[in-house]
């Protein structure tokens, strides 16, 4: 059981599935300029595979991984720490929030195979805000999706991966699209990318402001 508690108000979201797609939480120019900001931050990026068993049964631990991270700069910032955004986020998940960090992350799901195992975030990051930059993916795939396991809130994560297919929910972004969800209560994982396929993840991450 996730050790932090849920603000009452998001209490009663995480009973409704803990999270949501967005359109047009972040404005098709901005989600361009920050593919761009991304594409060009991408040599200081830092490449992570690992396929040990991950121990967490909680928050945080190590999930099996493959994927090129790289710290965004100041287009991603400014949309990071914009009140627009903060009251957005705050609406959906029915609490106050901030930013956990000074920056989010850009990821790259660029080889076949490439892929975030089950998890549940940090401390600190209650709620995630994943917007799909980029995917060359063909159409109705389940490549690269956000998988979900909205109803197992309250498992340990080895049971989650015991019996993956039990609650299991696939939500495939589309370029602009975001998902919200209370990462540090909601079982997730990206599925592997195909051969070709490139995906491309801006990640922010929000916390939940004492009352």
């Amino acid at each position: 059981m996730p050790t932090t508690a849920l603000p009452a108000e998001a209490a009663a979201l995480i009973e409704r599935g803990g999270w949501t797609t967005l359109e047009g939480a972040i404005p098709a120019a901005a989600c361009e300029r920050l593919r761009q900001e991304a594409q060009a931050l991408y040599p200081e990026g830092e490449r992570t595979d690992s396929s040990e068993p991950d121990p967490a049964q909680e928050r945080g631990g190590n999930p099996p991984r493959g994927f090129t991270s790289v710290v965004a700069g100041p287009e991603q910032g400014a949309l990071y720490h914009s009140a627009e955004l903060a009251a957005r986020v705050a609406e959906i998940v029915g609490a106050p929030v901030a930013p956990s960090a000074e920056v989010g992350t850009y990821s790259f799901y660029e080889r076949a195979g490439d892929h975030l195992g089950v998890h549940r975030d940090l401390e600190g990051c209650d709620v995630t805000v994943a917007t799909c930059l980029n995917d060359t993916g063909e159409p109705g795939w389940e490549c690269g999706a956000v998988c979900l396991w909205p109803g197992r809130h309250g498992q340990p994560l080895a049971a989650v991966r015991l019996a993956p297919d039990q609650g299991q929910v696939l939500v495939r972004l589309g370029v602009g699209e975001s998902v919200v969800l209370l990462g540090g209560h909601v079982p997730h994982a990206i599925l592997p990318v195909a051969e070709g396929q490139e995906l491309l993840l801006s990640l922010l991450c929000f916390h939940f402001e004492a009352a």
